[in-house]
């Protein structure tokens, strides 16, 4: 049994846990080393319950005091939400079970697809590929019936993006929405990408709109349209971040379980330099970026997490001696995850800012720019579509601009060669710049496709560190 507390004495943590009426001191005191205890104590000061659940929110609205407070004040919470929803989605999103999150995919995307049937109604393959997703997501439909489903999505993308800057605008990121869905290698390496590619597509569907209310107005519709394009944007993120809190909480029972008293919790394994491997391993479902992170992670478990979560792992502090031991398996790691569409390359430029996708996309099309130019030299389109969008990204250039240089490098595509390829990259930085990297790797040469690749790798990593 647990001895008395001397008189005076400060009351140890799993006193102050245990009592019900531990006063707000003693719960500051226990937020500094055990902050989901506090945040879950039914006496916790106000303040610092919306402090912590700021930084724990799949849980906060579920404790005892969190239903005192958001009861209170309801407007408070959705306003958190509305500050902190792309944070919360990127930080929790990859504690969802693969299924979950193929899942979450597809609930994504159905949301959006009215805005794709109303400008293609006739087509159903993105219904269909979320349909797909959703039955493999639950076992009922086999992989090789998937692949049937991507080929078919995929085909429908590539139709889109030769179309007009409309359907490109909101019908390609809709399909781009819809396709992570059915990705028959591994849905949670796109979950962030095709997230994002839903809001853009409501995001530019609400441009739309509001441009159509004020058309005629100059450049003003521009910027009016923007504000609430944005808030739409904001809103349909909110909703994904308490979609994405519903699979968490259902998949809760297959989470690490909560420490008894007594017992290391996890945010003192996690941040102890010494856990042992088998207390790791315990946390790897909930928090498998952050068993990566510590010093104490077995090289094994490094390497197999590594794969997954490649940018934290870059991070942590086990990476210069682990690359440093064995350098030709992290570029085995690369090579294996750059091919094709490169899971590592698209969850890096989901990172991205706007502008600094654009620009590193500029810089993917300037690359093979030349293979266009030497089959016609004297055609200048694409070049001048380049600097219109780089222009563009500095604020020198208009929407209206953009679109105009998006179809000249359309005019300008000839099928059937690496010029084509080529300009196909110039037309994706004047209108979707995430596929601009993509098209500048199928224009090289095949033998050049794993040099350029990496190149790409390399230079996006230098704009995630913020020095392109």
């Amino acid at each position: 049994m647990r001895g008395k507390t001397k008189v005076g004495a400060a009351r140890s943590i799993e006193e102050i846990i245990d009592d019900p009426m531990a006063t707000a001191a003693e719960i500051e005191r226990l937020a500094a080393g055990a902050p989901r205890s506090a945040l879950e104590h039914p006496n916790c000061p106000a303040a610092l319950w919306w402090a912590l659940a700021e930084e724990d929110p799949v849980d906060a609205p579920f404790t005892p005091a969190g239903q005192l407070f958001l009861l209170e004040e309801p407007e408070r919470w959705e306003a958190l939400a509305r500050k902190n929803a792309s944070r919360w989605i990127r930080s929790w999103g990859q504690d969802l079970s693969p299924p979950a999150q193929r899942l979450l995919i597809a609930d994504c995307a159905e949301r959006v697809l009215p805005l794709y049937e109303a400008i293609d109604p006739a087509n159903k393959r993105p219904r269909r590929a979320v349909e797909a997703g959703r039955a493999y997501a639950k076992g009922l439909l086999t992989q090789s019936e998937l692949k049937k489903v991507w080929a078919v999505i995929e085909n429908a993308r590539k139709e889109v993006f030769d179309a007009s800057p409309h359907k490109i605008g909101v019908a390609g990121h809709v399909l781009a929405a819809s396709a992570v869905a059915v990705d028959p290698s591994d849905a949670g390496s796109g979950l962030f990408y095709s997230l994002n590619q839903a809001l853009c597509a409501v995001q530019v569907a609400s441009l739309d709109r509001h441009r159509a209310l004020t058309k005629g107005g100059g450049p003003g519709p521009h910027f009016a349209a923007a504000i609430p394009a944005e808030e739409d944007k904001i809103t349909e993120q909110v909703w994904q971040w308490h979609r994405m809190v519903w699979y968490l909480r259902q998949g809760k029972a297959q989470m690490a379980p909560r420490s008894k008293v007594g017992a290391r919790r996890p945010n003192t394994i996690l941040k102890d330099p010494k856990a042992s491997e088998a207390e790791l391993r315990a946390l790897l479902a909930k928090y498998p970026q952050a068993v990566l992170e510590n010093p104490n992670c077995p090289a094994a478990l490094w390497w197999e997490l590594a794969g997954k979560h490649p940018f934290e792992a870059m991070k942590s502090s086990l990476y210069p001696l682990l690359t440093l031991e064995c350098p030709e398996r992290w570029a085995t790691l690369e090579t294996a995850h750059l091919g094709d569409w490169g899971d590592w390359l698209r969850k890096g430029m989901s990172q991205l800012s706007e502008k600094d996708l654009r620009l590193f996309g500029i810089e993917c099309a300037e690359r093979v720019l030349p293979l266009f130019e030497k089959e016609h030299p004297t055609d200048k389109r694409p070049r001048q579509a380049i600097e219109v969008a780089r222009k563009f990204t500095r604020g020198q250039a208009t929407q209206k601009q953009l679109e105009h240089a998006h179809q000249l490098a359309i005019d300008a595509s000839v099928p059937g060669s690496n010029a084509y390829e080529a300009a196909a990259a110039v037309r994706a930085v004047t209108s979707t710049p995430l596929f601009a990297a993509f098209y500048g790797a199928l224009a090289v040469p095949v033998r050049d496709f794993a040099k350029e690749r990496a190149w790409q790798w390399h230079r996006l990593l230098e704009y995630l560190r913020g020095a392109p």
